[in-house]
């Protein structure tokens, strides 16, 4: 228990116990290692809520995986529509497709191209296109097996940018710095993970973003559990009239059946 209490607090320091405007925490879409061969899941829900309020919801998805040897790659597509009294007040999509190599145990090259709107937060499209490489940093960590399996990975890159709001605000096209670390622990009835975004313009370093999550889970009993998770979203240069951070904290129960 001193060694996970431990780990759980020397990442809350590193990582900051911690998505700003148009940001998605990707690595939260990895799956773990999975045998070869190509996987496809699809998913379709649909809601409607009619008396005193009508709404209508309808949410959509796919995913693909493809695994070959030491190529992996995944395709990521969500869309999300909420009407309520025939007006459209949620409509957001978002697509992400990654290509993954590994070079050697430690050392993965990746790139990755990605989509993405919001009109709830005047965000008309968010293009991307980049690249960088991954590095598994478990042994730089710790060798100590017995304080459980942590898993510790940075990833630095670069991406091309485009940004364009539904608000009179200047269209950003920009190359940006992007850099990742994200920390996953689990032993026992206790699962500990967190992720922090940096990115910035390598042009002008003072515009800059930070996206940080963070979630530690306990187990009751195999049925029954408690989640605490945290999020925390940075703009140096945000858009007129928007806020430079979001904090979010969210208690929940899981349970499995």
């Amino acid at each position: 228990m001193k060694n996970l209490i431990k780990y759980f607090f020397s990442s809350v320091i590193i990582i900051g116990c911690l998505e700003l405007y148009g940001q998605v925490n990707t690595e939260s879409l990895r799956k773990k290692e999975i045998s070869d061969g190509v996987y496809t899941k699809i998913t379709l829900n649909y809601g409607n809520i009619s008396g005193n309020s009508n709404f209508q919801n309808l949410k959509t998805g796919i995913r693909s995986d493809v695994v070959h040897g030491d190529f992996s790659a995944f395709l990521v597509m969500n869309l999300n529509r909420v009407k309520k009294e025939e007006r459209l007040f949620i409509d957001k999509g978002f697509a992400h497709l990654r290509g993954m190599k590994k070079i050697s145990p430690i050392f993965a090259g990746e790139v990755f191209i990605q989509k993405g709107y919001d009109d709830f937060i005047m965000l008309q499209s968010r293009d991307l296109a980049g690249g960088g490489l991954r590095l598994k940093l478990d042994d730089w960590f710790t060798s100590d097996k017995s304080v459980g399996n942590p898993s510790f990975f940075l990833g630095i890159g670069g991406m091309w940018e485009s940004e364009k709001l539904t608000i009179p605000y200047e269209d950003k096209t920009i190359i940006r710095s992007t850099n990742y670390f994200s920390a996953k622990y689990k032993q026992n009835n206790i699962g500990f993970t967190s992720t922090i975004y940096y990115q910035f313009d390598i042009w002008q370093l003072s515009d800059y973003r930070i996206l940080a999550s963070g979630a530690l889970e306990i187990s009751i009993t195999k049925k029954i559990g408690f989640i605490t998770e945290i999020q925390y979203r940075f703009d140096s240069e945000p858009p007129p009239d928007i806020v430079e951070y979001d904090l979010e904290i969210v208690n929940g129960i899981t349970l499995n059946f």
